[in-house]
């Protein structure tokens, strides 16, 4: 299977969003498994920031796909 399109992230709009600590650990824990994929991206740096911006967008992308 081919891999996905990732829209780079900019930072030209902020949001703040607050996320329960069961998930900011879920993110925590998935450093270090996306930190390789992502470097590899174009991300200099992965944080569970990083982490919760990527799973974002595949959100978005499938409701996207479900709301056409």
């Amino acid at each position: 299977m081919g891999r996905k399109k990732v829209t780079k992230i900019a930072a030209s709009e902020r949001v703040t969003l607050r996320v329960t600590p069961d998930i900011a650990k879920r993110a925590a824990a998935l450093v270090p498994k996306i930190a390789p994929d992502a470097a590899a991206q174009g991300f200099t740096r992965v944080t569970p920031s990083t982490v919760l911006k990527r799973a974002l967008l595949r959100g978005l992308d499938a409701l996207e796909a479900e709301y056409k």
